[in-house]
């Protein structure tokens, strides 16, 4: 399941802004390390990984160093070798929480969920962490992945009574709402979830549309669905919105004309294939 749309899962720590007093080799590292930290908000994975090496000889066990050039193993895909120095990043400072969740993110991305659970209980203890709406979310997350929806439901609730607007958590909560058929509460949490940094994407916008058509109101979904043309275009959304228009187009055709597409005992009901 692919969450980029909602959630950057990687927590990069910049530098401080202390005056002291440093030797001309910890300059140097400092420059490193910032282009480096730098290369990897820009995703340039290659040269965030030579400049973080760099830093790293030049300034041996430094928890801040090891834990970007973790990251950037990470996103090199070479997980065990991240492993390594994001633990270390954590041995030498036992209190840095975004070295301990790039930590987890590691081993819930290489399914070691136990691992990653482990780290973020570690992470919820910590209680001057002003981001815990964001672990409540990342732990909601694993067990979602791992199949376990009540746990899950229950997290992106904790979530949310930490921070109201954090549409992620709405999101993945409709998602869950929705696959177990209760698209009422799909719905509602599908709105709450087109707010605040989320407000410019169309996937809540389409989800909503797709409960509205659960909900058999047709009306209405096809007005969001036009939305999602009228906002969004050229995208995949538009294109997956047109269809959407087409099928209910023709079921008002259908309803119209009297027909249907399939048959009870009873009655004739219409059943498109939403």
């Amino acid at each position: 399941m692919k969450l980029s749309l909602f959630l950057s899962l990687l927590f990069l720590i910049s530098c401080a802004s202390k005056q002291v007093k440093v030797s001309k080799t910890e300059k140097r590292a400092e420059i490193y390390y910032n282009q480096g930290t730098q290369e990897l908000v820009s995703k340039n994975y290659t040269l965030a990984l030579k400049h973080l090496m760099e830093a790293n000889i030049l300034k041996a066990d430094d928890s801040r160093i090891l834990n970007n050039l973790g990251m950037a193993y990470y996103f090199k895909k070479k997980h065990n070798r991240a492993i390594r120095y994001v633990k270390r990043s954590i041995k030498i400072d036992p209190k840095n929480t975004k070295a301990r969740l790039n930590l987890a993110t590691i081993y819930m991305a290489i399914a070691k969920y136990n691992e990653a659970k482990n780290q973020y209980d570690i992470v919820l203890d910590d209680l001057t962490y002003e981001g815990q709406y964001r672990t409540y979310y990342n732990i909601g997350l694993l067990y979602m992945k791992q199949g376990k929806d009540t746990e899950a439901v229950n997290y992106f609730k904790q979530s949310i009574a930490e921070n109201s607007t954090f549409c992620a958590s709405h999101f993945l909560l409709g998602e869950l709402y929705f696959k177990n058929r209760n698209f009422e509460k799909a719905l509602a949490s599908f709105k709450a979830s087109g707010y605040g940094t989320c407000y410019n994407n169309p996937k809540p916008i389409y989800h909503q549309a797709l409960s509205y058509i659960k909900l058999k109101q047709y009306d209405t979904a096809k007005l969001k669905l036009e939305e999602i043309i009228e906002r969004f275009s050229p995208s995949e959304y538009e294109q997956k919105a047109s269809k959407k228009i087409d099928k209910i187009n023709l079921l008002s055709k259908r309803i119209e004309e009297g027909s249907s597409s399939r048959y009870s005992k009873k009655r004739n009901i219409l059943t498109p294939d939403f």
